[in-house]
This record gives C-alpha cells, structure tokens and sequence, in this order.
C-alpha cells in the first residue's frame, strides 16, 4: 500500500494525468493473506498472480479519490491528456483456488491509502497546509527552511 500511496499522490496532485497506463493493483492485506496461505497450505506449489483481474487506469483511482468527501480538497486529476491505450488482464483463478484469494475493492484500498497519507502528514488537503504555514510563520520559522534540516552551527572555541 506505501508504493500505490505514494505512487497515487505523485499521479493524481498533479493536476492532469498523463494517461495510457494501466496497473494490477491490490490491498496489501490481500497480499499478506496470499502470503501466509501459500506457507499453510502443503498442497500450495509454483508461482501465483496475486493482483486485480484487470489493470486500473490512473485515471479510475483518481475517480476513486475524488469520491471521497475527505479527499475533496485535494487537486486530484479530472481528465488525462490521453486515453488509455492498453488495459492488461491477469488470470488469477489459480491463487484464488489454491490460496483462497479474496480480494477487497480496490476503490476502499485506495481511498483508505489516501487517508492514511492525510493522518501521517505526508500529504496535505490545501487548508491543512495553509494552517501549517501559518503556524510555521508565528513560530518563526521560515517555509525555506526547518530546524530539522538545518546544520548545527559550529560552536565557538
């Protein structure tokens, strides 16, 4: 969920989508449960697809976010500069078999990723940020720079 977390704010706050692009995704809870399946189950052998059916476009996870009241706020995408030219499909039949894969919607994940961003801090609705610059700016503390990433000073001898 870190990659698609990151992977969806770097995509979607940009304002347009580059678009064409398609990818298998699923919740990385899903993939844990695949995981400790395939340990438990003796009969489990060989490799298994454990992804979507069928690729997402950028573009629908930014519809899944702008669904979302939370994520109102955020300048999320509303059109790609081009359509989607290829959409892979994966065959996950066997890991649903042998594994018992059942998968939560992807829309949920996804949302829950971009929420979990907002708790962290590593992304910002605009009036969070705005509220956060006006706090630094009371405190003295200027937006070109953080205490946290500032060299100490050389103490005099």
């Amino acid at each position: 969920m870190i990659v698609a977390s990151v992977y969806c704010h770097h995509q979607l706050t940009m304002g347009v989508l580059a678009g064409g692009g398609c990818i298998g995704m699923i919740d990385v809870g899903d993939v844990a449960s695949a995981h400790v399946s395939a340990i438990c189950n003796p009969a489990a052998f060989g490799r298994y697809i454990v992804s979507s059916d069928q690729g997402i476009s950028h573009l629908e996870v930014a519809t899944y976010l702008a669904s979302d009241a939370r994520l109102a706020t955020l300048p999320i995408a509303k059109h790609a500069e081009s359509p989607t030219t290829y959409s892979p499909l994966f065959n996950t039949a066997k890991a649903q078999r042998d594994l018992g894969l059942r998968r939560r919607l992807i829309s949920e994940s996804v949302v829950e990723a971009a929420h979990a961003l907002l708790d962290k801090g590593l992304i910002r609705s605009p009036a969070t940020a705005a509220t956060h610059s006006r706090a630094r700016i009371v405190a003295g503390v200027s937006s070109r720079s953080s205490p946290a990433l500032t060299a100490p000073k050389a103490s005099p001898k």
